[in-house]
């Protein structure tokens, strides 16, 4: 919601920022704590995955510098945003639909199967 109220707001509509960007920083732990559970399949590099899940999260804002660099090359704001809210969109729905109901247990059963 928040990438698609950034693309969508102007500057008659610019009271779309706010809650945006509070979107957008409160979107992201939500990711990371819903997806942490993850970690417990990889039973030897545990560690590894959380920090990967949790560096692609801190190094998202790096991304608006590629946003700011690719304004400046031509690329409109607008469809930079709409390109983030479709990458949210897999994501969204690759947590809702590949992650297991229940909570991946560790450490994990010899008889757990996942998928």
């Amino acid at each position: 919601m928040g990438t698609l109220m950034v693309a969508f707001s102007t500057a008659a509509f610019s009271n779309l920022l706010f809650p945006a960007v509070s979107l957008l920083s409160v979107g992201d732990i939500v990711f990371v704590i819903t997806n942490m559970q993850v970690e417990n399949l990889f039973s030897s590099c545990r560690s590894t995955v959380i920090t990967l899940y949790n560096g692609a999260v801190d190094s998202s804002s790096a991304l608006f510098l590629v946003i700011k660099l690719l304004r400046e090359a031509g690329v409109s704001l607008r469809s930079s945003f709409l390109f983030m809210s479709a990458c949210s969109v897999i994501h969204l729905l690759r947590t809702f639909f590949l992650l297991p109901r229940d909570h991946i247990p560790y450490p994990l059963p010899e008889d757990y199967t996942y998928g």
